[in-house]
């Protein structure tokens, strides 16, 4: 079986494609669906993730110019889940700091975000390898 590779304009990825007779009558009556289309989907996983993942890097942009913080390159949105925040920074010294400033933090991000939900934030910090 021989392989081909079909870029196609409209979206941002190369398939890969069987020829005709060795694909399955069922897959080729399938439509085809682009990257985009597919992330943009309201039910699609990706979509989903793509979006969520949108939104961690948004929040952690913004924080990081929120903040300005000596070292404030090294933090990370790790995750909002639950009506919190969950932050990952490199040391303890940088973890306090921003439990001082967290009721700015979980302000800033829940206007950022448009969310009511959030109340606090859990500072984590990442072991030294």
């Amino acid at each position: 079986m021989s392989l081909r590779w079909v870029v196609f304009p409209s979206s941002l990825c190369a398939v890969s494609v069987r020829p005709e007779s060795t694909v399955p009558r069922s897959e080729r009556s399938r439509p085809w669906k682009t990257i985009r289309s597919v992330l943009a989907g309201d039910r699609s996983v990706l979509g989903t993730l793509a979006r969520h993942a949108d939104e961690l890097r948004r929040c952690e942009e913004s924080l990081k110019g929120y903040l300005d913080l000596p070292g404030a390159e090294s933090l990370r949105v790790a995750a909002i889940e639950g009506g919190a925040i969950v932050v990952v920074v490199d040391s303890a010294a940088r973890g306090a700091r921003l439990r001082f400033l967290a009721p700015r933090i979980v302000a800033h991000v829940a206007r950022l975000l448009g969310r009511k939900d959030l109340d606090r934030i859990e500072i984590r910090v990442r072991p030294v390898c």
